[in-house]
Protein backbone atom coordinates (compact mmCIF):
# COMPACT_ATOMS: atom_id res chain seq x y z
CA UNK A 1 0.00 0.00 0.00
CA UNK A 2 1.05 3.07 -0.60
CA UNK A 3 0.21 6.31 1.73
CA UNK A 4 0.61 10.28 0.54
CA UNK A 5 -0.66 13.23 1.66
CA UNK A 6 -0.60 17.33 1.58
CA UNK A 7 -0.43 21.16 3.26
CA UNK A 8 -2.88 22.80 0.75
CA UNK A 9 -1.02 20.22 -0.70
CA UNK A 10 -1.62 17.04 -2.63
CA UNK A 11 0.75 14.28 -1.83
CA UNK A 12 1.81 12.89 -5.12
CA UNK A 13 4.97 10.60 -5.95
CA UNK A 14 8.30 13.11 -6.18
CA UNK A 15 10.50 11.15 -8.81
CA UNK A 16 13.96 10.55 -7.32
CA UNK A 17 16.13 12.98 -8.61
CA UNK A 18 18.93 12.31 -11.37
CA UNK A 19 21.88 13.10 -9.99
CA UNK A 20 24.53 15.45 -11.38
CA UNK A 21 28.43 14.31 -11.87
CA UNK A 22 31.20 15.66 -13.58
CA UNK A 23 30.87 16.72 -17.14
CA UNK A 24 31.21 14.79 -20.03
CA UNK A 25 33.23 15.58 -23.16
CA UNK A 26 30.01 14.79 -25.62
CA UNK A 27 27.22 13.56 -23.84
CA UNK A 28 23.61 12.36 -26.04
CA UNK A 29 20.67 13.49 -23.94
CA UNK A 30 17.23 12.78 -24.59
CA UNK A 31 14.74 15.27 -26.44
CA UNK A 32 11.86 13.81 -25.38
CA UNK A 33 10.51 10.51 -24.40
CA UNK A 34 12.43 7.44 -22.91
CA UNK A 35 11.61 4.32 -22.03
CA UNK A 36 8.48 4.14 -19.55
CA UNK A 37 6.18 1.43 -18.59
CA UNK A 38 4.05 0.41 -15.91
CA UNK A 39 3.97 -2.44 -13.21
CA UNK A 40 0.59 -4.08 -12.74
CA UNK A 41 0.78 -7.12 -11.44
CA UNK A 42 -1.81 -10.21 -10.63
CA UNK A 43 -0.71 -13.60 -9.99
CA UNK A 44 -0.64 -15.99 -7.46
CA UNK A 45 2.85 -15.26 -6.08
CA UNK A 46 2.99 -13.46 -3.06
CA UNK A 47 6.70 -13.09 -1.94
CA UNK A 48 9.72 -13.60 -4.25
CA UNK A 49 9.75 -13.14 -7.88
CA UNK A 50 6.38 -11.27 -9.24
CA UNK A 51 7.12 -9.36 -12.72
CA UNK A 52 9.61 -8.40 -14.94
CA UNK A 53 9.62 -5.40 -18.15
CA UNK A 54 12.31 -6.19 -21.17
CA UNK A 55 13.41 -2.66 -22.48
CA UNK A 56 13.25 -2.86 -25.87
CA UNK A 57 13.51 -0.54 -29.15
CA UNK A 58 9.67 -1.19 -29.44
CA UNK A 59 8.89 -0.40 -25.89
CA UNK A 60 10.80 3.23 -26.32
CA UNK A 61 9.58 6.65 -27.83
CA UNK A 62 10.82 9.94 -28.40
CA UNK A 63 14.33 11.60 -29.77
CA UNK A 64 17.58 12.23 -28.22
CA UNK A 65 19.72 15.23 -29.34
CA UNK A 66 23.12 14.18 -30.74
CA UNK A 67 24.61 17.91 -30.73
CA UNK A 68 28.02 18.03 -32.33
CA UNK A 69 30.91 15.66 -31.77
CA UNK A 70 34.46 16.23 -32.75
CA UNK A 71 35.36 13.31 -31.39
CA UNK A 72 35.49 9.86 -33.44
CA UNK A 73 32.69 7.67 -33.26
CA UNK A 74 34.92 4.34 -31.82
CA UNK A 75 35.13 6.49 -28.72
CA UNK A 76 31.51 5.97 -27.47
CA UNK A 77 30.94 4.55 -24.32
CA UNK A 78 27.96 3.67 -22.79
CA UNK A 79 26.34 2.31 -19.69
CA UNK A 80 23.28 2.64 -17.35
CA UNK A 81 22.62 4.29 -14.72
CA UNK A 82 19.36 2.99 -11.83
CA UNK A 83 18.42 5.81 -8.90
CA UNK A 84 17.93 3.57 -6.48
CA UNK A 85 19.76 2.16 -3.30
CA UNK A 86 21.89 -1.04 -3.64
CA UNK A 87 21.10 -3.34 -1.03
CA UNK A 88 23.60 -5.96 -0.77
CA UNK A 89 22.56 -8.16 1.71
CA UNK A 90 20.04 -8.82 -1.30
CA UNK A 91 22.09 -7.78 -4.65
CA UNK A 92 19.29 -6.02 -5.79
CA UNK A 93 18.10 -2.38 -5.91
CA UNK A 94 15.94 -1.38 -3.07
CA UNK A 95 12.37 0.67 -4.15
CA UNK A 96 11.39 0.03 -0.89
CA UNK A 97 11.53 -1.99 2.18
CA UNK A 98 9.57 -5.00 0.98
CA UNK A 99 10.06 -4.41 -3.11
CA UNK A 100 13.34 -4.49 -4.93
CA UNK A 101 14.41 -4.76 -8.30
CA UNK A 102 17.49 -6.37 -10.28
CA UNK A 103 18.87 -5.55 -13.82
CA UNK A 104 20.33 -7.59 -16.39
CA UNK A 105 21.46 -7.05 -19.96
CA UNK A 106 24.05 -8.59 -21.92
CA UNK A 107 24.76 -5.39 -24.12
CA UNK A 108 24.56 -1.88 -20.94
CA UNK A 109 26.77 -2.61 -17.63
CA UNK A 110 25.05 -1.17 -15.10
CA UNK A 111 28.31 -0.62 -12.98
CA UNK A 112 30.74 0.79 -15.26
CA UNK A 113 30.99 2.55 -18.41
CA UNK A 114 31.63 0.35 -21.63
CA UNK A 115 33.35 0.84 -25.22
CA UNK A 116 31.89 0.97 -28.27
CA UNK A 117 31.65 -2.74 -29.78
CA UNK A 118 30.02 -1.97 -33.40
CA UNK A 119 28.43 0.37 -35.64
CA UNK A 120 25.12 0.02 -33.84
CA UNK A 121 26.90 1.61 -30.64
CA UNK A 122 27.87 4.28 -32.97
CA UNK A 123 25.02 6.40 -33.53
CA UNK A 124 24.74 10.16 -32.66
CA UNK A 125 28.86 10.15 -33.07
CA UNK A 126 28.20 11.41 -36.99
CA UNK A 127 29.58 14.12 -37.44
CA UNK A 128 26.98 17.18 -37.93
CA UNK A 129 24.39 14.80 -36.93
CA UNK A 130 21.67 17.09 -34.58
CA UNK A 131 19.02 13.98 -33.19
CA UNK A 132 17.65 10.84 -33.71
CA UNK A 133 14.91 9.14 -32.61
CA UNK A 134 15.89 7.01 -29.40
CA UNK A 135 14.66 3.70 -31.56
CA UNK A 136 18.01 4.01 -33.22
CA UNK A 137 20.15 3.57 -30.11
CA UNK A 138 19.89 -0.74 -30.75
CA UNK A 139 22.53 -1.47 -28.58
CA UNK A 140 20.96 0.51 -25.57
CA UNK A 141 18.56 -2.38 -25.67
CA UNK A 142 17.26 -5.27 -24.17
CA UNK A 143 16.94 -4.43 -20.59
CA UNK A 144 15.35 -6.50 -18.22
CA UNK A 145 13.84 -5.14 -14.56
CA UNK A 146 13.14 -7.73 -12.19
CA UNK A 147 10.68 -6.91 -9.20
CA UNK A 148 10.81 -8.98 -6.42
CA UNK A 149 8.54 -9.06 -3.37
CA UNK A 150 10.82 -9.73 0.00
CA UNK A 151 8.70 -10.69 2.23
CA UNK A 152 4.74 -11.84 2.21
CA UNK A 153 2.05 -8.54 2.60
CA UNK A 154 -1.03 -8.84 4.52
CA UNK A 155 -3.14 -7.05 2.09
CA UNK A 156 -3.56 -8.06 -1.88
CA UNK A 157 -2.82 -4.75 -3.31
CA UNK A 158 0.09 -2.41 -3.21
CA UNK A 159 0.05 0.88 -5.16
CA UNK A 160 3.09 1.55 -6.84
CA UNK A 161 3.98 5.15 -7.42
CA UNK A 162 5.21 6.76 -10.57
CA UNK A 163 9.08 7.53 -10.36
CA UNK A 164 12.29 7.77 -12.16
CA UNK A 165 14.10 4.57 -12.38
CA UNK A 166 17.64 5.90 -13.83
CA UNK A 167 18.57 5.74 -17.37
CA UNK A 168 20.48 4.95 -20.73
CA UNK A 169 23.58 7.16 -20.98
CA UNK A 170 25.56 7.62 -23.51
CA UNK A 171 29.03 9.81 -24.02
CA UNK A 172 32.05 10.49 -26.61
CA UNK A 173 35.03 10.57 -24.55
CA UNK A 174 38.94 10.50 -25.76
CA UNK A 175 38.95 7.92 -21.90
CA UNK A 176 36.27 6.44 -20.27
CA UNK A 177 33.70 9.19 -18.69
CA UNK A 178 33.43 9.82 -15.49
CA UNK A 179 30.53 10.75 -13.60
CA UNK A 180 27.07 10.96 -13.98
CA UNK A 181 25.13 12.90 -16.87
CA UNK A 182 22.63 15.59 -15.50
CA UNK A 183 19.72 14.36 -18.34
CA UNK A 184 20.01 10.70 -19.22
CA UNK A 185 20.13 9.80 -22.93
CA UNK A 186 16.83 7.65 -22.47
CA UNK A 187 15.43 7.77 -19.00
CA UNK A 188 13.37 4.45 -17.88
CA UNK A 189 10.34 6.15 -16.65
CA UNK A 190 7.97 3.98 -14.09
CA UNK A 191 4.59 4.97 -14.67
CA UNK A 192 3.78 3.53 -11.25
CA UNK A 193 0.83 0.36 -10.83
CA UNK A 194 -0.84 -2.10 -8.89
CA UNK A 195 0.57 -5.59 -7.49
CA UNK A 196 -2.34 -7.78 -6.53
CA UNK A 197 -1.09 -10.63 -4.70
CA UNK A 198 -3.20 -13.67 -2.57
CA UNK A 199 -2.93 -12.33 1.01
CA UNK A 200 -5.46 -13.17 3.96
CA UNK A 201 -6.22 -9.11 4.80
CA UNK A 202 -7.48 -6.03 2.52
CA UNK A 203 -7.31 -2.41 3.24
CA UNK A 204 -9.83 -0.31 3.74
CA UNK A 205 -8.31 2.33 0.64
CA UNK A 206 -5.38 1.60 -1.98
CA UNK A 207 -3.80 4.73 -1.06
CA UNK A 208 -4.31 7.98 1.81
CA UNK A 209 -4.61 11.15 1.20
CA UNK A 210 -3.77 13.48 4.54
CA UNK A 211 -4.29 17.12 3.64
CA UNK A 212 -3.34 19.94 6.08
CA UNK A 213 -5.46 22.67 4.06
CA UNK A 214 -4.28 26.02 3.82
CA UNK A 215 -2.10 26.92 6.74
CA UNK A 216 -0.67 30.43 7.54
CA UNK A 217 3.38 30.62 7.21
CA UNK A 218 3.95 31.60 10.61
CA UNK A 219 2.46 28.31 12.07
CA UNK A 220 5.27 26.50 13.74
CA UNK A 221 3.57 23.11 13.61
CA UNK A 222 0.50 21.06 12.75
CA UNK A 223 -1.27 17.70 12.71
CA UNK A 224 -3.84 15.83 10.52
CA UNK A 225 -5.02 12.18 10.38
CA UNK A 226 -6.62 9.59 8.42
CA UNK A 227 -7.92 6.38 9.24
CA UNK A 228 -6.60 3.09 7.49
CA UNK A 229 -8.70 -0.27 8.22
CA UNK A 230 -7.88 -3.96 7.81
CA UNK A 231 -10.09 -6.50 7.13
CA UNK A 232 -8.50 -10.38 7.96
CA UNK A 233 -10.32 -13.61 7.06
CA UNK A 234 -7.84 -15.38 9.83
CA UNK A 235 -6.32 -14.25 12.48
CA UNK A 236 -2.44 -12.77 11.91
CA UNK A 237 0.38 -11.05 13.84
CA UNK A 238 2.12 -8.21 11.37
CA UNK A 239 4.43 -5.16 11.21
CA UNK A 240 2.42 -2.03 10.15
CA UNK A 241 5.95 0.71 8.50
CA UNK A 242 5.54 3.89 7.14
CA UNK A 243 8.42 4.21 4.78
CA UNK A 244 9.94 7.22 2.91
CA UNK A 245 13.29 8.67 2.10
CA UNK A 246 14.48 10.24 5.27
CA UNK A 247 15.67 13.55 5.71
CA UNK A 248 19.02 14.73 7.97
CA UNK A 249 16.26 15.00 11.02
CA UNK A 250 14.90 11.56 10.09
CA UNK A 251 11.62 13.35 8.31
CA UNK A 252 10.01 13.26 5.20
CA UNK A 253 10.97 16.43 2.92
CA UNK A 254 8.05 18.05 1.49
CA UNK A 255 8.81 20.24 -1.74
CA UNK A 256 7.40 23.06 -4.07
CA UNK A 257 6.76 22.77 -7.41
CA UNK A 258 10.15 24.03 -7.86
CA UNK A 259 12.07 20.75 -5.96
CA UNK A 260 12.51 23.04 -2.88
CA UNK A 261 12.12 21.89 0.48
CA UNK A 262 9.06 24.48 2.20
CA UNK A 263 8.45 21.84 5.26
CA UNK A 264 9.13 18.67 6.74
CA UNK A 265 6.42 15.71 8.47
CA UNK A 266 6.74 13.62 11.11
CA UNK A 267 4.90 10.52 9.87
CA UNK A 268 3.43 7.74 12.23
CA UNK A 269 1.02 5.09 12.64
CA UNK A 270 -1.07 4.19 15.66
CA UNK A 271 -2.70 0.98 16.39
CA UNK A 272 -6.46 2.29 17.65
CA UNK A 273 -7.25 -0.60 20.04
CA UNK A 274 -3.56 -0.33 22.00
CA UNK A 275 -2.72 2.71 21.63
CA UNK A 276 0.98 1.97 20.17
CA UNK A 277 2.67 4.15 18.19
CA UNK A 278 5.31 5.09 16.03
CA UNK A 279 6.92 4.80 12.73
CA UNK A 280 6.40 1.77 12.50
CA UNK A 281 4.45 -0.85 14.96
CA UNK A 282 4.34 -4.72 16.42
CA UNK A 283 0.45 -5.55 15.77
CA UNK A 284 -2.37 -7.80 16.17
CA UNK A 285 -5.30 -8.59 13.82
CA UNK A 286 -7.87 -10.74 14.81
CA UNK A 287 -10.26 -10.20 12.35
CA UNK A 288 -10.61 -5.73 11.93
CA UNK A 289 -8.49 -3.73 12.97
CA UNK A 290 -8.37 0.57 12.79
CA UNK A 291 -5.24 2.20 12.44
CA UNK A 292 -4.46 6.27 13.02
CA UNK A 293 -2.12 8.11 10.22
CA UNK A 294 -0.69 10.90 11.46
CA UNK A 295 1.43 13.63 9.56
CA UNK A 296 2.64 16.50 11.66
CA UNK A 297 3.90 19.59 10.12
CA UNK A 298 7.17 21.96 11.29
CA UNK A 299 9.67 24.04 9.54
CA UNK A 300 6.78 25.68 7.52
CA UNK A 301 7.98 28.31 5.27
CA UNK A 302 7.21 30.04 1.93
CA UNK A 303 4.30 29.76 0.32
CA UNK A 304 2.32 27.57 -2.28
CA UNK A 305 1.67 24.16 -2.61
CA UNK A 306 3.67 21.39 -0.92
CA UNK A 307 3.98 17.64 -1.57
CA UNK A 308 5.85 14.49 -0.48
CA UNK A 309 5.00 10.55 -0.94
CA UNK A 310 5.44 7.98 1.91
CA UNK A 311 4.44 4.05 1.91
CA UNK A 312 2.63 2.15 4.38
CA UNK A 313 4.07 -1.93 4.16
CA UNK A 314 2.39 -4.23 6.18
CA UNK A 315 4.19 -7.33 6.44
CA UNK A 316 3.23 -11.15 7.91
CA UNK A 317 5.63 -11.29 10.73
Amino acid sequence: MRWHGVTHLTWVLMGLAVWSGESLAYKVESEYGGASFALNVAGMASVGKIGEFVIESSTVSGRVKCNYSTIPSVMMYHRSFIDLPWDASIGRYRVNRNLSMSYSSGAVPDTSWDSASNVSDWVCGVRGTTNVFSTALTNAFPITLTFYLDKRPIDNLITVPAMVLGGYARAFESATPAGRPAIYTIPYNLQGGTIMVPAVCEASSGSIHIDHGTLASDVPSHIATQQLTYTCSTPIKAHIEISYQENANGLLDLKDSTGAVRAQTRLTIMDNETRQKGKEIATEIKQVNSYTVSSELSNITGEGAIQGSAWIIALMD
